[in-house]
């Protein structure tokens, strides 16, 4: 692995949204508060207002985008520790990297000079090992949360193209939540 491509992993920085901190935290936007009663002439549904079966729909988007919210937050802290963690694993490499700057082959003309140059070999070895296992499960996560990413920001956009500020009646969600 080359010092290019462990800088790059360290300096990427993972995708955020808008709206994911308040997506953890608000309440529904379907509640009865905002809910219509149902007028003494009875029930219609105009353009502007949900069916019963949209409000299923869209009381089940914002759910789903609840759930993967929560999805994404856990794994935007795991990401640090990751990151953290890949630093700490590419600095030792650039320590031994710059041991073996600091001390070429051609200086080797004891035992214990070799014997030191073979165990800093060894822990190189190691550390890229551990560095590539670790850049792989990073990637692994990465592609799960952009998938989470991609699916919440499409129940976004039929949230807000299907349910977004569209009335609804409090009977109707009543009956959805079984109160």
């Amino acid at each position: 692995m080359n010092k290019f491509s462990r800088i790059l992993i360290l300096a990427g920085s993972v995708m955020c949204f808008p709206g994911l901190a308040t997506a953890q935290t608000q309440d529904s936007a379907f509640n009865a508060k905002a809910a219509i009663p149902v007028p003494d002439e009875g029930k219609t549904y105009p353009s502007y207002f949900l069916t019963m079966d949209q409000l299923k729909n869209c009381i089940s988007v914002e759910e789903n985008m609840a759930m993967l919210s929560g999805y994404i937050g856990k794994r935007n802290a795991i990401f640090e520790t990751y990151r953290e963690e890949l630093a700490a694993l590419d600095m030792e490499i650039k320590r031994i990297e710059t041991y073996f700057r600091e001390n070429p082959n051609t200086k080797i003309d004891d035992k214990e000079n070799f014997e030191t140059r073979n165990e800093m070999v060894r822990k190189n070895n190691d550390y890229v090992a551990q560095y590539n296992k670790k850049l792989e499960d990073y990637t692994t996560l990465q592609n799960a949360y952009d998938n989470d990413v991609s699916e919440f920001n499409s129940l976004s956009a039929d949230f807000q193209n299907s349910c977004n500020g569209k009335r609804y009646y409090l009977d109707d969600l009543q009956a959805i939540r079984g109160n």
